[in-house]
């Protein structure tokens, strides 16, 4: 018989993992003096206590280093991952708060956040917190302010007005406009309505608006750009009433991952890019063959990580909606569904690449490369990142998520919990996280 793994009592910030005890006998005093001074989460910025270690390793003599630095940075390590637990815990209970009462003062929200943020000793995490609830804060006074308007203006007849200005039509058939925390839902029960509108987003196709059950509007509404990404739609001709709420749930959860630091879900992206940006710029003329498929390699692996931060905001609000791992892995790794974002970039990297190559007159040594062999070799890079790293990364980072769920996954907050640990990570790192949680 199999073994089965039995569950672990909940997820415990404080207990996911027992530490191994670190022996410190054979430290140097000056060594045991640092880490004291830096034992607590109070004062603990990750960049710069590096900074510190480095600089204060360099000061010892040099039999006395390798020790310093293994304890040191083990540490730094304890201190990382207890970090990242108990901001998953800020983020979930804030939430939660926020959740259980929409309508509570801006004075009542900061004083709970500040008594979370004590409670967990994250003190020096305050301002980070507090940008993500000023941009709740922000979506609510805009949400608010339009709907009290419109029902001022046009009272029973607001929700059809809103509409219309919202996608520049009268709705054929019923909606249902609900007002939530940070954002307007619309539930169209119109079919006809629906694929209107979907058709209105940028790079949709009727057939995946009619196949939709929802969407959140990501461009800002010509008459009402102050709704940019606080706008959620329903199709509620194909959707059930009882899974109405599910994909409320999946939705709200995309607006829940842009208050958050975009950072966190893209990684080293930003720095991949800059310096991609800048080897392309600085290269022209005639170059290598082998230099010109390091190009495409790099630049498609842009790329790639971006699929990958698309593919973590769908993974979250699937998650969150009640869907399980498995179920997400399939969704989002097949080729014929809605997340083939290698079929949705693919004609936009191949002439990214064609224009690179005649803007800075790129030649290559020894081969004769028609445009549509370059055309062909662009198509066959992105094709490469999207199966050899696109699907090999998703794959890993959801049976982590597997495993993280069948260990701690008890109660709805603990849900929550993996949910928000899952957001402080790019997909990629999602397998280390369930490692460090091990």
């Amino acid at each position: 018989m199999d073994k089965k793994e039995a569950p672990a009592s909940g997820f415990n910030p404080e207990k996911t993992k027992k530490q191994p005890e670190e022996s410190v006998v054979d430290l140097d005093s000056e060594t045991l003096k640092f880490l004291e001074s830096h034992s607590n989460l109070y004062f603990f910025f990750p960049e710069k206590e590096l900074q510190e270690i480095r600089k204060f390793v360099k000061t010892l003599p040099s039999d006395l280093q390798s020790s310093a630095r293994r304890a040191l940075i083990e540490n730094f390590k304890k201190k990382l991952e207890e970090s990242k637990k108990k901001s998953a815990q800020v983020q979930a209970e804030i939430e939660t708060f926020i959740r259980n009462g929409p309508t509570r003062s801006i004075a009542e929200i900061k004083e709970e956040l500040n008594r979370i943020i004590t409670s967990t000793g994250l003190s020096a995490y305050y301002a980070d917190f507090m940008i993500a609830v000023d941009k709740f804060l922000d979506a609510r006074t805009i949400v608010f302010g339009v709907v009290n308007k419109y029902w001022s203006n046009f009272k029973e007849k607001w929700q059809e007005n809103l509409f219309r200005d919202l996608f520049g039509f009268i709705p054929r058939g019923r909606i249902f406009v609900e007002v939530l925390p940070a954002s307007i839902y619309i539930k169209i029960y119109d079919l006809e309505d629906f694929v209107s509108v979907y058709l209105s987003f940028p790079n949709t196709t009727e057939i995946s608006a009619r196949n939709s059950g929802g969407a959140k509007l990501a461009t800002p509404p010509k008459n009402l750009p102050e709704l940019k990404d606080k706008v959620i739609i329903e199709n509620s001709a194909l959707t059930p009433p009882a899974l109405s709420g599910q994909i409320k749930t999946h939705e709200e959860e995309h607006t829940v991952f842009d208050y958050y630091d975009p950072a966190l879900s893209l990684g080293r992206v930003p720095n991949m890019v800059r310096q991609t940006d800048s080897l392309v710029n600085k290269t022209r003329g005639e170059i290598d063959y082998v230099k010109f498929i390091n190009i495409l390699d790099r630049w498609a692996l842009t790329w790639v990580l971006n699929w990958e931060s698309l593919a973590k905001d769908e993974a979250l609000a699937y998650l969150k909606d009640g869907r399980n791992p498995y179920t997400i892995l399939d969704l989002l790794k097949d080729d014929k569904g809605l997340y083939n974002y290698f079929q949705g970039h693919v004609e936009e990297f191949r002439n990214r690449i064609l224009r690179f190559v005649r803007i800075n007159q790129i030649g290559i040594k020894d081969r004769v490369l028609s445009t549509t062999d370059i055309s062909n070799l662009a198509h066959e890079t992105l094709l490469k990142g999207w199966v050899s790293k696109y699907k090999k990364d998703l794959n890993t980072a959801l049976l982590a998520v597997a495993r993280l769920f069948r260990r701690y996954q008890n109660s709805p907050e603990d849900k929550l919990k993996i949910i928000r640990l899952l957001s402080q990570e790019p997909l990629n790192k999602w397998p280390r996280l369930e490692k460090i949680l091990g």
